[in-house]
């Protein structure tokens, strides 16, 4: 369920949170002027995420919120068996403490909110009352245990993307030996037809996948550069509408040509979901 209003989507416009404080949807041009790849912007709210471990009943009280300040507290924890005069504020200050999720988070944050005004408040003892750690967003909204499950969900519409890891699922016998055979036989292919196979095999889906297919595709409006003015959602969504009227075109084709027997009739490629 998304979020974030489908005309904000669409339109590329600022959500309101309150009257001080917006989160934006970049552009790809503001993405890649900023030095982060798409993946540095997701990665935050997936590295620690709940969903992507296995269940562990102890944990079963904490939040996605939660686990950021208990990084944040076995972190410490290490860090004072080597000096214990360290202070908290000293050690998440330095570029000792840069391995913490939490401070990849607030660096995004700063850049989706567009203001340095970022800070992260810590109770006492950590994990004593986690209901006191929280992010401050200029001076107004504050994130915390209670609402960043919304947040992160509202990033997770601007970049349409669910932020699961996929998992690999558990295959039967037979299905394990289906694979196995599947993998020798490309095996034998890529050596047989040296690196451009392999290479062909292993590419890697990216936004700039998507761009190209865009740029290049017949009925393509967009350039090298008007298509850097879109956000990520208006690229993944002029894709899939793109992709969509190839296949209806290529089905037309075969309908039309007389060798092939389609009885379902298909929707018109813009209906068609």
């Amino acid at each position: 369920m998304k979020k974030v209003k489908e005309e904000v989507l669409y339109f590329g416009k600022p959500i309101k949170l309150t009257d001080k404080v917006s989160m934006y949807q970049p552009t790809l041009k503001e993405i890649i002027e900023s030095g982060y790849s798409l993946e540095e912007l997701i990665e935050p709210f997936i590295t620690l995420d709940k969903q992507n471990f296995e269940e562990d009943k102890d944990n079963s009280e904490l939040n996605n919120f939660d686990i950021f300040f208990l990084q944040i507290l076995m972190g410490y924890i290490s860090v004072l068996k080597n000096n214990e005069n360290v202070e908290l504020g000293d050690w998440l200050n330095s570029p000792l403490s840069n391995g913490l999720v939490i401070k990849r988070l607030i660096r995004v944050f700063k850049f989706l909110f567009r203001t340095e005004d970022v800070n992260l408040y810590i109770s006492k003892g950590i994990a004593d009352d986690m209901n006191e750690n929280y992010i401050m967003i200029n001076k107004s909204y504050k994130i915390d245990r209670n609402n960043y499950e919304e947040v992160k969900w509202m990033v997770c519409d601007i970049f349409d993307t669910d932020m699961k890891i996929e998992k690999k699922p558990q295959m039967s016998e037979e299905e394990k030996a289906i694979n196995d055979l599947f993998e020798k036989k490309k095996k034998a292919y890529e050596k047989a037809y040296g690196r451009e196979a392999r290479e062909g095999n292993n590419k890697k889906m990216t936004i700039f996948t998507l761009v190209d297919y865009i740029i290049n595709n017949k009925y393509s409006q967009y350039n090298y550069n008007t298509i850097q003015d879109l956000t990520i959602y208006q690229i993944k969504n002029t894709f899939k509408y793109y992709q969509r009227q190839e296949a209806y075109d290529i089905e037309v084709r075969y309908r039309t040509s007389g060798n092939f027997k389609m009885d379902k009739k298909s929707e018109h490629w813009f209906f068609d979901k």
